[in-house]
């Protein structure tokens, strides 16, 4: 049904009044869409551009703590958002085609995994495998997105990535895109490369004696 202004008549008077005029803006607002974000910038806003994303895009560490919801943990059953102190969940991680997820923390509510529309599938629950101190979990076949739950002592060492082995040592989260370095870093290292030809040559050159 739909929305009807008020209309003034004898019973409506001093700050009545003023409180039915108010309403009546707030539904004019909302029939032309004053203040209601578009599709775009609900999209921009809550699932920002990550560089880790873009094609060519390497790292070591998949979780970043700086794209967290503090005091936020994920309920397993319905991959919602729910209030809880010393808990952080992240953003969500894009993981299509990942055969295995790895991580250094193995908790009861670890997280849980989305389709391509960020629908909850299910949770995520991360076993032992053959090195102490890594655990891993299979995607489902339609995840594309996962998000993991990480307390505060353990924001500072946590990692996830897509491997069943573990690291070596604790890798922040850093991304690295070759084709988005500066050209003077490219430059260089093509130079650095026709340099060493250059001696090469010249080394094969005195050998060969035509020097």
């Amino acid at each position: 049904m739909a929305e009807q202004l008020n209309r003034q008549d004898n019973a409506i008077q001093g700050s009545e009044f003023r409180n039915k005029l108010n309403e009546n803006w707030d539904m004019i607002e909302r029939y032309i869409g004053i203040g209601t974000p578009s599709p775009a910038e609900v999209v921009s806003t809550i699932f920002p551009l990550a560089p880790e994303n873009l094609e060519g895009a390497e790292l070591e560490n998949y979780f970043n703590k700086e794209r967290i919801e503090v005091d936020k943990s994920i309920a397993n059953l319905t991959g919602q958002i729910v209030e809880a102190v010393g808990a952080n969940a992240s953003g969500f991680i894009r993981i299509k085609d990942f055969r295995v997820l790895g991580s250094n923390y193995n908790y009861n509510t670890a997280g849980c995994f989305y389709d391509a529309n960020f629908r909850y599938i299910t949770f995520a629950r991360f076993a032992a495998g053959t090195v102490a101190g890594w655990y891993t979990v299979t995607p489902p076949e339609n995840a594309v997105y996962v998000r993991v739950v990480v307390n505060n002592a353990h924001l500072d060492t946590y990692m996830l990535r897509p491997s069943d082995e573990k690291p070596v040592q604790y890798f922040p989260h850093a991304v690295s895109v070759s084709w988005l370095k500066p050209q003077s870093v490219l430059f260089g290292k093509k130079n650095n490369h026709f340099r060493g030809l250059y001696y090469v040559a010249r080394w094969t050159n005195y050998r060969r004696g035509n020097f």
